[in-house]
């Protein structure tokens, strides 16, 4: 089973719900560090848990701020999932714009906590993380019968392991506008003027 780690302040209760009931029906798991059991010290539990997990969800919430404690945690696992080549992504909800800088990421959504199409759009994306273990055997022993190479076998395996897996939103390639900051990240809505969730200036694009 694939997962993702969910980089969040444990105190937003509502966000974290709004999350766990758009993973329910997928076959990702969440990973929610503060509910799992670890050994000190608690970096090298992280560090495990996201060399596992497909991706990292930075939930933007009202706590994210609430100490420095929590912000120096989120900035730890931000930069470890880069480092490990995760693919990160940042989540706000468009009802509650959140203030909080991500110095790399990869994808950006602004979702509707009150709209049940944009939780589906949301679900979409987690499932798009799946695994189907069945297709990747299947894949796997099919390409090792038509080639001898061993790395052919691997991409039948990872070819096979997405079938059935729904497809992922393609997003909008966006750089942001300012000169000093110019982060690259694909976007998932059609709001032409947006915050950069980076160095979080707003800008335009077309």
């Amino acid at each position: 089973m694939s997962s993702i780690f969910l980089s969040h302040s444990q105190n937003d209760k509502s966000l974290i719900d709004v999350f766990l009931q758009a993973f329910s029906g997928t076959t990702v798991r969440p990973i929610l560090m503060e509910y799992e059991k670890f050994q000190n010290p608690p970096w090298n539990e992280i560090q495990n848990k996201i060399q596992m997990a497909s991706a990292l969800f930075v939930l933007l919430g009202n706590n994210l701020k609430s100490s420095d404690y929590t912000q120096n945690w989120v900035s730890y696992e931000v930069g470890l999932a880069d480092g490990l080549r995760r693919q990160i992504w940042v989540f706000e909800d468009i009802n509650n714009e959140v203030i909080f800088p991500i110095p790399h990421i990869h994808h950006y959504l602004m979702y509707d906590s009150n709209d049940r199409s944009s939780l589906n759009y949301l679900k979409q994306i987690i499932a798009s993380y799946a695994v189907n273990p069945v297709g990747a055997i299947a894949g796997l022993v099919l390409t090792a019968a038509l080639v001898s190479n061993p790395i052919g076998w691997i991409l039948g395996g990872l070819i096979g392991s997405k079938v059935g897996v729904p497809t992922r939103p393609s997003g909008v390639n966006l750089q942001c506008g300012y000169q000093d900051c110019k982060v690259q990240f694909k976007f998932y809505n059609e709001n032409k003027t947006i915050r950069c969730p980076s160095c979080r200036r707003t800008f335009t694009w077309r």
